[in-house]
């Protein structure tokens, strides 16, 4: 015959599912803002950038609760690449480089993330700093990661 759980296995199960519940929702989050990703190829630009926004604001409550950095989760800079080349393209310059900044900031703990730091010289470039572009440019190719340095 199968004993029933106490009070404290109950807990302790409710509890779990709690956490489960959270990761869930946190995992649904993410697939979630793949999206924007979408809507940016078929030219919905203002809806990829709302949808980009929220999953900004969801990482950083994320990030606030875990008390983690977002330098190690790779979709959060990915995210601000792409939200920050959003509003290039809509002309919204500065937005695009306060974001673009923000990004190059993190701290470049893998290949991909530190070559993807490329798109700070290309903006730069773009707008006629040239001197600023190449300072960039120069601190990728001093980087720790053989991508980054090709460039």
């Amino acid at each position: 015959m199968r004993q029933r759980p106490g009070n404290a296995d109950r807990r302790r199960q409710r509890g779990r599912q709690r956490q489960l519940s959270v990761l869930a929702g946190h995992v649904h989050e993410r697939r979630r803002q793949a999206r924007p990703q979408h809507l940016r190829r078929v030219g919905r630009i203002e809806e990829a950038i709302a949808a980009f926004r929220k999953a900004d604001e969801l990482e950083h409550a994320y990030y606030k609760a875990e008390n983690i950095l977002p330098d190690y989760d790779w979709h959060h800079p990915h995210n601000l690449d792409l939200l920050s080349t959003s509003y290039q393209y809509m002309g919204k310059i500065k937005e695009a480089e306060r974001l673009m900044r923000e990004t190059v900031a993190l701290a470049s703990v893998s290949d991909y993330r530190e070559f993807n730091k490329k798109e700070w010289p290309a903006f730069l470039l773009a707008r006629g700093r040239a001197a600023e572009a190449l300072d960039a440019a120069l601190a990728l190719a001093k980087g720790k990661h053989a991508g980054a340095r090709a460039i």
